[in-house]
């Protein structure tokens, strides 16, 4: 046997595909299928739905009698990879019976790379093909922005899920196609955030599933030769999920460690100084005017803490504290005024307000300085009061730092924390 004659160690080509010739039993139009896999074609002619699997072409039924509008025609070319791809199917869906929310997908076929789908929504384009690789659980029972494992060790953000209605079709597809079926889907985003897009598709009796690309229009107006396309002035910003998911976690991240990081500094800054004085005073002398003993500070800002003693219990107390400087100068006034409340409600206890006051103080210069001091109190309600029932301790700290700022950044990480997480919760249940 010669063997280079017959070559049995060479490969082989494919058999060059015919498109076959048929013609339509609604009209008698010639038509001409160029997928050799297809079961449903569309006159161009008379709008009619054909079986082409049998012998004899059945006419399943008419068309929608109004034409949808496609950027793309039938037989427009789309090249990728050194492969000329030509349409030859276009479907239209809608959902919630919107036709301004219309999702167009079109089906491109070569007869050596076979078939995948261009997908446009709102002028964004992605390119997918059929998939055996199989999701870990139930991809339709995902909410927006979980996350969804696939056999092959990806991770994938879902996106969105619903059910969407076929209202055109024309060309010729693998399948039997009718206007009105139903079609479940459930979007994935890939975690990473490269661009790779997963989706499931389940109808009555068959669930599929695909994986793709979204696709920058450049690209889409190089490889269809359609330089117009994406020009409408409507398109949206797009994000996937992915990358939404990731924003949202990376925020809530950076306020989790800005709370962290000013709640450590105001803890320290609230331990900074030195105390120079404390003594207590008695309602009897601060029922009149009482000063200080004398106390001296290096800093140019203090900190002065007075707290009711004995404690309030249902009382508010009014303290009147100035800084007296040389020569019986006084240099700042200011109201250290204190409530505390407290009591059962529903079975549950409750308390307001405080035992104690603080306040900083800036003095002008480093110095010898005394404080002069008068109060009142009074139980309830109580509108007036003439005298007090209650003491004082009072406590002087130099070289205290102002927390204002501080508190100030902690408050807004911890803004930013909440409004980051329900607006995460929102988008999560769809309402962007």
């Amino acid at each position: 046997m010669d063997r280079k004659a017959y070559s049995l160690e060479k490969g082989h080509q494919r058999p060059v595909y015919k498109p076959k010739d048929i013609h339509c039993p609604g009209c008698g139009a010639g038509l001409s299928v160029k997928d050799e896999h297809a079961e449903l074609v569309v006159c161009d002619y008379c709008g009619s739905h054909l079986a082409v699997t049998a012998v004899e072409q059945k006419v399943l039924g008419k068309g929608p009698a109004d034409r949808q509008e496609f950027p793309l025609q039938l037989g427009d070319s789309f090249r990728r990879k050194g492969h000329r791809y030509e349409i030859i199917a276009r479907m239209a869906f809608i959902e919630d019976g919107d036709l301004t929310e219309m999702t167009r997908q079109y089906l491109l076929y070569n007869p050596r790379a076979g078939t995948c789908w261009l997908d446009e929504y709102d002028d964004h384009y992605s390119l997918s093909h059929a998939t055996h690789v199989m999701p870990e659980s139930d991809p339709f029972a995902k909410n927006r922005g979980q996350t969804l494992n696939t056999h092959d060790g990806l991770q994938w953000v879902a996106e969105e899920s619903g059910t969407c209605e076929l209202i055109y079709v024309d060309g010729a597809l693998p399948w039997i196609a009718k206007i009105g079926d139903r079609v479940a889907y459930a979007d994935y985003s890939e975690k990473s955030g490269s661009g790779k897009q997963y989706q499931a598709q389940k109808t009555e009796n068959e669930l599929e599933f695909s994986i793709g690309r979204t696709l920058d229009i450049e690209f889409v107006r190089r490889a269809t030769g359609c330089p117009e396309l994406g020009k409408t002035g409507s398109s949206k910003g797009f994000v996937d999920a992915a990358v939404k998911r990731r924003f949202y976690m990376t925020v809530m991240a950076a306020a989790v460690l800005l709370a962290v990081i000013n709640g450590v500094l105001l803890g320290f800054v609230l331990t900074r100084g030195k105390d120079v004085f404390s003594q207590r005073f008695s309602a009897a002398q601060l029922n009149d005017e009482v000063l200080s003993k004398p106390f001296r500070v290096e800093s140019n800002i203090v900190k002065i803490v007075a707290r009711a003693a004995p404690r309030l219990k249902n009382e508010w107390m009014a303290v009147d504290v100035a800084i007296v400087g040389d020569q019986e100068t006084v240099l700042h006034v200011y109201d250290a005024d204190m409530s505390y409340y407290q009591g059962y409600e529903g079975g549950e206890r409750w308390t307001e307000g405080s035992q104690n006051q603080s306040t900083y103080i800036r003095v002008p210069r480093p110095g010898t300085y005394r404080l002069l001091l008068h109060a009142v109190s009074a139980r309830g309600n109580a509108n007036r009061a003439d005298e007090t029932a209650h003491g004082v301790q009072v406590r002087v700290i130099d070289g205290a730092r102002m927390p204002h700022f501080f508190i100030g950044a902690t408050v807004i990480a911890l803004l930013i924390l909440i409004l980051s997480i329900g607006s995460f919760s929102k988008w999560k249940t769809g309402d962007d």
